[in-house]
């Protein structure tokens, strides 16, 4: 039975009435899906930055909420005796700074064509929706802008390395299930033809595996140091006991005198760092004459497989940046330091047969914003099920090698 309804159309009405309406439809949408269920239990969370004189006077500011892996950028105003003067551009870079902290990965905004589509598609925004005539004459623009994650942030090494947990779950994926026949670390130690005495320095030792992997094959006339920048890396090493020094080290400032050792070992670290140039100089001076460096780091197209499926499942095309030293451009970056340099390369495939241990690694790495803002690991767990249902494994490209470097 169809009920006796009547419209009303009014233009002022009660408050409460067209409050009533919103919560409705907020209710649907609890009911309908998750990230909202989320958002209403902890709120959204404001992003706000001023800009004020020597009396407190604002004479800029942007203001802005994250949420949803999203920052949301709602005005962003500077006094016009200031503009063209780069605050703008400081306050937003400030802001998509805190976000990324907070673990955004994208950006949305709103702007006219009259007010500052220009200046934001010169700071990385992309127009991705317009309404045309809005107001009359002038159009209305939607802009986006996705952060691309960097192994070289300083925020994420400090974190990801702040103890050896995240290390020792992406190593223990490819221990269970890569396909080559000499573990990764054996074949490392295979080309460190060393003099009897040597003195070796390892930059970024991580949980210190390539020692304890070749324990009873290490010299004991060698004198080895291990450093790495996160004092939890070291003590974590430490307790391993191996034959050995230890010391807290930046690469970009090695604390050793010039020619102090006959080897370098710098095991997939350089990515991590800032300034790859300024790390090679001192990796060169450090190194005793006819010195040699042992640099292992990734290609392009390594974990691309996973890279792609990640990627779909957070919206971002391409969600990680090159490797700053990879396998394809770390000769250019060597030769500018080193008379003879040598790409060996390792080959290898992961063929993935359980589920977990691929959904811990991507958690445990650069990939964990994009998973969680995914909607969590649910989605990708659920994807990988039905791959190696349909396909016995998920077979990932591994692309790693060692460069060998002499002074």
């Amino acid at each position: 039975m169809i009920e006796n309804l009547n419209f009303q159309l009014i233009e002022n009405a009660d408050v409460a009435d067209r409050e009533w309406i919103h919560q409705k439809l907020k209710s649907f949408n609890d009911q309908v899906s998750e990230p909202h269920r989320a958002i209403r239990k902890t709120g959204l969370r404001a992003l706000n930055i001023f800009l004020r004189d020597d009396t407190g006077t604002i004479r800029g500011g942007l203001t802005s909420d994250t949420y949803w892996g999203w920052l949301e950028v709602d005005y962003l105003w500077i006094e016009e005796s200031l503009r063209r003067h780069g605050y703008g551009e400081r306050m937003l870079t400030m802001a998509e700074a805190e976000a990324r902290q907070r673990g955004c990965t994208r950006v949305m905004l709103r702007t006219y064509s009259f007010q500052a589509r220009g200046f934001y598609e010169k700071q990385g925004y992309h127009v991705v929706g317009q309404l045309d005539d809005y107001p009359p004459g002038q159009t209305y623009f939607w802009m986006r802008k996705d952060f691309a994650a960097t192994l070289s942030d300083v925020h994420y090494v400090t974190d990801q390395y702040r103890a050896g947990n995240n290390l020792a779950t992406r190593a223990a994926l490819h221990e269970r299930f890569s396909t080559a026949p000499r573990k990764w670390f054996d074949w490392y130690f295979d080309y460190l033809a060393l003099p009897a005495n040597a003195r070796v320095l390892e930059i970024g030792c991580g949980t210190g595996a390539l020692w304890r992997e070749n324990r009873a094959r290490v010299p004991e006339s060698w004198q080895i140091t291990l450093t790495d920048f996160s004092f939890g890396m070291i003590e974590t090493t430490r307790a391993h006991e191996l034959a050995a020094m230890f010391a807290q080290c930046d690469a970009q400032a090695i604390p050793f005198r010039d020619h102090s050792f006959d080897a370098v070992i710098a095991n997939h670290m350089l990515y991590h760092v800032p300034d790859v140039p300024r790390a090679l100089a001192e990796f060169n001076r450090v190194l005793r004459p006819h010195g040699k460096l042992y640099a292992a780091t990734n290609g392009q197209a390594h974990l691309r497989e996973l890279h792609a499926l990640i990627g779909e499942l957070a919206g971002i095309e391409q969600p990680f940046l090159e490797n700053q030293f990879n396998l394809e451009n770390g000769a250019t970056f060597l030769a500018q330091q080193f008379s003879k340099v040598h790409r060996r390369d390792y080959a290898d495939t992961l063929v993935v047969t359980a589920v977990e241990p691929l959904v811990a690694y991507a958690l445990s790495g650069v990939s964990s914003s994009q998973v969680q803002h995914a909607h969590g690991a649910e989605r990708l767990r659920e994807r990988v099920t039905e791959r190696i249902a349909r396909d016995g494994a998920l077979r990932i490209t591994k692309s790693t090698g060692l460069f060998v470097a002499e002074k």
